[in-house]
C-alpha cells in the first residue's frame, strides 16, 4: 500500500486510508446501539445500569454519517485538487475495497469451506480465571456431531451443567 502512491503523498494517503473503514464501523456500532435499545424495549429486558443518552448516540450516528458523505464530495478545484496528487477519493475507494476484500473472506471461512468441508464452526466459551475473564474460540465441528454439540452447550457456547443437558430424544430437560 505504501509504494502504491507516489512517495510524497504515501503518508497522507495511508492516514486517510483509516477514516473511511472507521467511519464505516462507528456508524454500525451506533446503528447497532440503537437496534439493541429498540429490542430491549420491545422485549421488557430491565435497564442497564449504564446508558448513552439518546441525544448524543444520534449525534454521533450523523457525525459518523458526515464523515461517510462528504469525503465524496470534490474539492474545489477539480478532482486532483485535493491533499494529494492523485484522485482525491482514491484511500475511499481502496478502504471500501479493503473491506469488501475482507468480507468475502469472511463469507468463504463461515459460510463456502464449512459446507464444502462437512462441518460446522461453533463457538466456545474458555474460562481464563476465576474472576470470570473468559474469551472465546471457533472451532470446526464435524456435522454429524453438531446435534451432540448443540445438546452440551448453550447458544454462547458455555458447557450446560448436567442437567440442563438435552436428551438427543427431544425431551428437554431445562434448556
Amino acid at each position: 500500500m505504501i509504494v502504491t502512491p507516489p512517495a510524497g503523498d504515501a503518508f497522507q494517503f495511508v492516514v486517510s486510508l483509516k477514516t473511511h473503514p472507521d467511519a464505516i464501523f462507528h456508524a454500525a456500532m451506533g446503528i447497532g446501539l440503537l437496534l439493541i435499545r429498540r429490542r430491549h424495549s420491545r422485549s421488557g429486558t430491565p435497564r442497564s445500569d449504564f446508558r448513552a443518552w439518546w441525544a448524543l448516540v444520534i449525534l454521533y450516528l450523523l457525525a459518523q454519517v458526515f464523515l461517510l458523505v462528504m469525503p465524496w464530495i470534490p474539492p474545489e478545484g477539480g478532482i486532483y485538487a485535493g491533499t494529494v496528487s492523485f484522485l482525491w477519493c482514491t484511500y475511499m475507494i481502496i478502504g471500501i475495497g479493503i473491506m469488501a476484500i475482507c468480507g468475502i473472506y469472511y463469507y468463504l471461512w463461515m459460510k463456502v469451506l464449512p459446507r464444502w468441508g462437512n462441518y460446522s464452526i461453533r463457538s466456545q466459551v474458555i474460562s481464563v480465571d476465576d474472576n470470570g475473564a473468559n474469551t472465546h474460540r471457533l472451532l470446526r465441528v464435524p456435522n454429524f456431531e453438531v446435534a451432540q454439540w448443540d445438546a452440551t452447550h448453550d447458544d454462547l457456547g458455555r458447557d450446560l451443567p448436567p442437567q440442563q443437558v438435552i436428551s438427543s430424544n427431544n425431551s428437554s430437560s431445562e434448556k
